[in-house]
């Protein structure tokens, strides 16, 4: 498959499938690519897999190449790896170094392609601290709950460049204790999330959106003045934060 321009290269399970191909494409890696899109790719299913869900326990081997073979690429600057499913220690643990040269990334999707392990995604906090460039960052549709999504909140916090958090679809709500106190009020530990994320918004003034539909937050009860409270902001900086998150679902 020939890119469709030199600074372009696409690849979407819909046209061709990495699988096999990959030093067939290595070398159009070049210090000019600006786009690298591999939606999709399938990178390490198995010839003998008939499901496409299905993931061979191979996919770090392609991976690892692919990223390896980008190292030049030091002008890239939108990235999708978005159903590629990046699970293997092996590769989780070099993300921070294989992401480093791309120090002029501004987009990254990692959509339905994180480990669920928490002291995996730790790597993949580091990693997002050597991309300060980045304006747009998606982690949709991971199944994060909140314990795991705790573990990439000191690489989210270093991207003071952002836009565009897409949050949506995963599980954050899933660790919340549903009692309320006696005030009414969610108890504290069930708001640890929208608390970060008060904050982050707050301390990150480029950011326009963070997107937190699909997470289950509306079969939970909280007040957001108990989250302001807890996030030490002010009900005039809480009116600003809730213009720039999206949190309820379209049904």
């Amino acid at each position: 498959m020939i890119p469709l321009n030199q600074t372009e290269l696409y690849w979407n399970m819909a046209a061709h499938s990495l699988y096999g191909d990959v030093d067939e494409i290595i070398h159009l890696f070049n210090s000019n690519l600006v786009v690298s899109d591999l939606t999709n790719a399938r990178l390490g299913i198995n010839d003998d897999d008939d499901d496409w869900e299905s993931w061979s326990a191979s996919q770090g081997d392609e991976l690892l190449k692919v990223l390896r073979a980008m190292k030049t690429c030091k002008n890239l600057q939108h990235l999708n790896l978005s159903g590629n499913y990046i699970v293997q220690k092996t590769i989780v643990s070099q993300l921070p170094a294989l992401l480093c040269p791309f120090s002029k990334l501004t987009f990254l999707s990692l959509a339905e392609a994180l480990p669920h392990g928490r002291h995996l995604l730790r790597y993949v906090g580091k990693s997002l601290e050597v991309l300060p460039r980045l304006t747009y960052l998606d982690l949709s549709k991971n199944s994060l709950n909140a314990d795991m999504f705790i573990q990439l909140t000191s690489g989210l916090n270093k991207l003071l460049s952002l836009e565009k958090l897409d949050l949506s679809k995963n599980n954050l709500s899933s660790t919340f204790v549903l009692e309320e106190d006696h005030k009414g009020g969610a108890e504290e530990e069930t708001i640890e999330i929208l608390n970060w994320v008060c904050n982050f918004i707050h301390g990150t003034p480029s950011l326009e959106n963070v997107d937190l539909t699909g997470n289950g937050f509306d079969q939970i009860f909280f007040e957001w003045d108990e989250v302001a409270e807890n996030a030490e902001i002010t009900k005039n900086e809480l009116k600003m934060v809730l213009k720039k998150i999206e949190i309820k679902d379209d049904w």
